[in-house]
């Protein structure tokens, strides 16, 4: 009874997808290919770069779901609660450094960006991101070496580092030395630097994950990450000019204007002050609208003061106008 009901099913799901020659034996939870050996599985992983799990997130429309589908979500829910109870016992994941004070390393190298105009931030110790910068602060020179990473979308996406890259060079400078000894940028080394557009990503702004500045290759890291938000390290994407047309280039003063606290950290401290100064009353931070409760409360109290108050008329009670009459 075994053996029949094995046939079916290797009947049920055909020949191989990898050699074709013998019969498939199983299937891959994440892409679905059949394959008949584990040689076969390994074929497919390394063409496909599949690494043969699951994707429990994997959007799936509600006319297929079944109650395997709802199954699978109750036990994804519970993995992820039992992750987050595992990081707040762990103490070197359950504490991070938003909203705490950063070492003292990492202030002075913000404090050093900021000096220099540039808003600098820090994600959280865990990240990768955190971990791969390498900027420093040479203290004796004032110099910042600043971790770089070019992006070349024409070349697959091509990532170039540079661990130090001191901020008074020029970006044209470090550009056109790693193109002539990187042989996947043949194709940009021929295009040459006026053939291509520096493009910087915009962070801090509104849409800020499809949006970018232009990097003037002529002029200095340090001048170009003037009025710039920056998290860890800029992140730089070199595209041909015939290309430059698919990207969302923002102006870097318009964005100054939307937002002032970028360029400026203490232009924040200076409102609090002047709002004390000249003694207005605090606004309703959590429903902060037109329509706040602070608004109309504010308005409410003007109406008062400028309507004036009625006067009393002296009307006789009840039984006393009845004596009149």
């Amino acid at each position: 009874m075994t053996s029949s009901m094995d046939s079916t099913e290797i009947l049920r799901l055909g020949n191989c997808e990898v050699c074709n020659n013998e019969s498939a034996k199983y299937t891959c939870p994440k892409c679905e290919v059949k394959s008949c050996s584990l040689k076969c599985v390994n074929i497919h992983k390394s063409e496909l770069n599949c690494n043969g799990e699951r994707d429990m997130v994997a959007y799936k429309p509600l006319s297929k779901f079944t109650n395997i589908d709802l199954l699978s979500d109750y036990r994804l829910m519970e993995t992820i609660s039992r992750s987050v109870d595992s990081y707040q016992r762990d103490p070197k994941k359950k504490f991070t450094r938003i909203r705490r004070d950063l070492p003292h390393h990492l202030y002075v190298l913000k404090m050093a960006a900021t000096r220099r105009g540039c808003k600098l931030n820090f994600l959280p110790q865990n990240f990768s991101r955190h971990q791969s910068n390498t900027t420093y602060l040479d203290w004796k020179k004032d110099l910042l070496y600043w971790r770089i990473e070019f992006i070349f979308p024409q070349a697959d996406n091509f990532c170039l580092s540079i661990e130090r890259f001191p901020e008074d060079q020029k970006v044209s400078c470090a550009l056109a030395n790693h193109l002539k000894s990187t042989s996947a940028l043949q194709f940009y080394e021929s295009a040459g630097i006026s053939g291509m557009t520096l493009l910087q990503k915009a962070e801090g702004i509104k849409k800020s994950s499809s949006r970018y500045y232009v990097v003037d290759s002529s002029l200095s890291l340090k001048e170009n990450l003037k009025g710039k938000f920056i998290v860890e390290f800029p992140v730089i994407l070199v595209v041909l000019n015939d290309h430059k047309f698919m990207y969302d280039v923002v102006d870097s003063d318009e964005e100054v204007e939307e937002n002032p606290d970028i360029c400026f950290p203490g232009n924040i401290p200076g409102a609090i002050s002047e709002q004390k100064s000249t003694g207005s009353e605090a606004k309703n931070l959590l429903f902060n609208d037109d329509f706040s409760s602070s608004d109309s409360e504010d308005d409410s109290r003007k109406t008062r003061k400028t309507v004036p108050k009625q006067k009393k008329l002296n009307i006789p009670a009840y039984d006393e106008l009845i004596k009149q009459k």
